[in-house]
């Protein structure tokens, strides 16, 4: 994906960065509808657009410590001398960014300006995902949680195991109460309490599942607060084990009165 990021790695392309969001869905077993800010809080990712950008810096300071009689030293040094193509783009992102370019660019002075250049964009990005985390209304209890956790993010645990843990947090369940789940009224079908099936009545208050509440999480019945607290982690086992057993048991459940 990234070949020729040397030449246009310094422009953001949409349709590089469907790469990074299809592959991280496979690969941890999520829906497709999973929002693009919920991906990268989780994982701790940043764009792909940070890495190609890297490696169109490197190339032009490479093109500049070329000797002056070299082709691509002549056309670098032409770009910078009127200003334009990925110049120009250099200093809109500095601008964007606050990021002081220089005029009198050199591989001293690019080298200076990139590693706060990529930092800022970075942050920019975290900053926006966490925006649109925190404004979300459709995503069960996931304004509420705390976003400053990767640990379970890890080698330690198998994909889907990180993946059941996502959909948790995210409210991504396949439960009636999940958002864009159109074929439902969103109330519970196994019990009678006529609650909306969402994270919280999955993981909390739904009676089918109380003993094995209690096996878990030592009672049989969690408050909204101790639901919050069991997703920001950093104990997970016990919510994975819970998420497995229940989720297969619901399934039986309802294909058992369908």
């Amino acid at each position: 994906m990234f070949y020729g990021a040397q030449v246009w790695g310094v422009w953001k392309f949409d349709q590089v960065e469907k790469l990074l969001r299809f592959f991280v869905k496979k690969l941890l077993f999520l829906p497709n509808n999973t929002p693009n800010y919920m991906l990268f809080i989780e994982t701790g990712l940043h764009s792909l657009y940070i890495n190609t950008l890297r490696i169109h810096f490197a190339f032009i300071c490479r093109c500049l410590s070329l000797e002056d009689c070299r082709f691509p030293k002549i056309a670098v040094d032409e770009v910078i001398r009127k200003n334009i193509y990925f110049v120009a783009e250099w200093r809109k992102l500095g601008t964007d960014c606050g990021v002081q370019i220089a005029s009198n660019l050199t591989v001293q002075s690019l080298m200076n300006s990139l590693p706060m250049l990529l930092e800022k964009l970075k942050h920019s990005e975290m900053q926006r995902y966490l925006e649109d985390a925190r404004s979300g209304s459709l995503h069960d209890l996931y304004p509420t949680l705390n976003f400053n956790i990767q640990s379970y993010f890890n080698d330690k645990l198998p994909a889907h195991a990180v993946g059941l843990i996502l959909r948790a947090r995210g409210g991504l369940l396949n439960l009636n109460g999940r958002a864009f789940k159109s074929n439902t009224d969103g109330i519970c079908t196994i019990c009678n309490l006529d609650k909306v099936e969402n994270t919280y009545h999955f993981l909390g208050e739904c009676p089918i599942f109380s003993n094995y509440r209690l096996k878990y999480f030592g009672k049989r019945l969690l408050s909204l607060e101790d639901v919050i607290s069991l997703l920001n982690g950093p104990q997970y086992e016990n919510i994975i084990s819970y998420l497995k057993i229940c989720l297969k048991y619901r399934d039986l459940i309802i294909n058992e009165f369908a």
